[in-house]
């Protein structure tokens, strides 16, 4: 038998052995390392896409906007008004089947709405649009006032569409790594999105970069979609953000009265400096669902996790988060997470980094922990703090092919947050 053969199936029965609770394989692509490439410009913002050269599948596109809210989105709807345009489209027409991974998410009045369920989600973000706007900060209507108007997309549509997280939510992974856990002492953090492979948005997947002109903003980065202004992952000068759903949906624990958990999340991307900030705006925000939250600071170096709901906040530590699961999720100093699972019993991610730990970096968390999880089937990023980078990858939806499976896209946070976007209009006109 070939040498390489059985290297390989060496390799693979040591990975069975060692982590028996895991289903999934390593992920072994390179990581595609490129520089930014300018694609168009406006004032205030620019467009950019980072691509793989030898694999057409693999890029992310990048906005650097900045100024006022109303500015900023009047830049993205410039720049990206048919990136925009389909990824709503596609939110749409993901409503036939949205009972998929809907059902048991929604509180139990909704399920009962309609037999339909392209209906029941549709009525589900009218309610929601009704219900959250009081308590939705200006700046956000503002952002998709300036997209409406320069892309010609319905704003009343934008606005419900951006809705639609708030629904769903998803199932996820949130992990936190540092100190003694840490082959740096840095911290790391891992936001893994389980959703759909195959959800057509990610056709244009998009990292948006503000540079907010109020007060006390810092410059913060979006991961996701083009045109979802609200924060399913995102990464600041400062602070970095994850959540997942928490289930089973307890509805004495939800309101539809509060403001939305992607906006609440952006706030913090927005505005928090450290933990202390991240913790006293999140208690004391008006909260909706039930979801976990992840925060991870820079200069405290380290992640905290949220219980967060409607009538309650719990925070938990690497010291304590243990306590309400299971004995697959042992305590160790320096990590903290929150793994796919409604029981948070799988195991999998706990026999990872018990076999990494004290040597764990992104390498591991990206190209180890994630795929033998089999976490991160939309979207995956895994945030550098003492390096200033972020590791991200998206599902290819034509093949159906995992973000978990999918090579890693390198950006240079230090990079993009530098971008000038002063001199925007005189570059490439759109």
């Amino acid at each position: 038998m070939n040498k390489v053969i059985i290297l390989a199936l060496f390799v693979a029965l040591s990975l069975a052995q060692n982590f028996s609770a895991c289903t999934g394989n390593t992920n072994n692509f390179d990581l595609v390392v490129e520089q930014p490439q300018l694609l168009a410009s406006t004032k205030n913002g620019k467009k950019y896409i980072v691509q793989s050269k030898t694999d057409s599948t693999t890029y992310v596109y990048i906005a650097v906007l900045q100024g006022t809210p109303y500015e900023m989105g009047y830049a993205y709807g410039t720049l990206f008004k048919n990136e925009i345009k389909f990824v709503l489209s596609s939110i749409q027409g993901f409503y036939d089947i949205a009972n998929l991974w809907m059902g048991s998410a929604l509180p139990a009045w909704m399920q009962n709405l309609t037999n339909d369920a392209k209906s029941t989600a549709w009525l589900g973000t009218l309610f929601e649009q009704i219900a959250t706007s009081r308590y939705t900060p200006q700046r956000y209507f503002d952002e998709m006032k300036g997209i409406a108007d320069a892309s010609g997309i319905d704003y009343q549509l934008l606005v419900r569409l951006n809705l639609f997280p708030e629904l769903i939510r998803a199932t996820c992974s949130i992990i936190g790594v540092w100190g003694p856990a840490s082959k740096t002492g840095n911290l790391l953090q891992v936001r893994a999105l389980d959703w759909v492979s195959n959800a057509p948005m990610n056709q244009y997947p998009t990292i948006t970069i503000y540079h907010s002109s109020e007060p006390g903003s810092n410059p913060h980065a979006n991961i996701g979609w083009a045109g979802l202004v609200g924060s399913l992952a995102g990464y600041s000068t400062k602070v970095g953000v994850a959540e997942k759903v928490w289930m089973p949906l307890d509805d004495s624990l939800t309101t539809l009265f509060g403001e939305p958990w992607m906006y609440v999340l952006r706030d913090v991307l927005q505005f928090a400096n450290n933990l202390g900030d991240a913790i006293n705006m999140i208690q004391n925000a008006k909260k909706t669902y039930q979801i976990y939250v992840g925060v991870g600071s820079k200069s405290d170096n380290e992640l905290r996790g949220f219980q967060y709901s409607y009538a309650k906040t719990e925070v938990y530590s690497d010291k304590n988060w243990s306590k309400p699961f299971s004995t697959n999720h042992p305590q160790m100093n320096g990590v903290m997470y929150w793994d796919k699972s409604v029981a948070q019993n799988d195991g999998c991610i706990s026999q990872v980094l018990q076999n990494y730990y004290g040597n764990i970096d992104w390498n591991i968390l990206a190209n180890y922990v994630s795929p033998l999880h089999k976490t991160g089937d939309t979207l995956l990023a895994v945030y550098d703090f003492g390096a200033n980078v972020v590791y991200v990858s998206f599902a290819n939806y034509q093949t159906n092919t995992p973000a978990y499976s999918r090579p890693r896209i390198y950006l240079n946070m230090t990079q993009l947050f530098s971008i000038s976007v002063s001199d925007a209009a005189e570059e490439i006109s759109i």
